[in-house]
């Protein structure tokens, strides 16, 4: 039992992991879109979709590396 809870906080730990950094990551390329302009509908979605997906990632995230290991 002890090893399914240590498996269980591993894949936790590593989905926050992998949120906190897109949510680092995410902004950049936000960014190099917006400045290279964005001229059709479809990169305004492409945009708002990385977009919702930063904020989701910021709050699957945010708790990563606040609990001791």
């Amino acid at each position: 039992m002890q090893r399914v809870r240590q498996f269980r906080c591993f894949g936790i730990t590593t989905v926050e992991a992998i949120a906190f950094w897109s949510a680092v990551t995410l902004p950049v390329l936000i960014v190099l879109l917006l400045a290279g302009g964005v001229n059709m509908n479809t990169e305004l979605g492409v945009v708002g979709v990385l977009f919702v997906a930063n904020m989701i990632a910021f709050y699957i995230g945010h708790g990563y590396g606040s609990r001791p290991a």
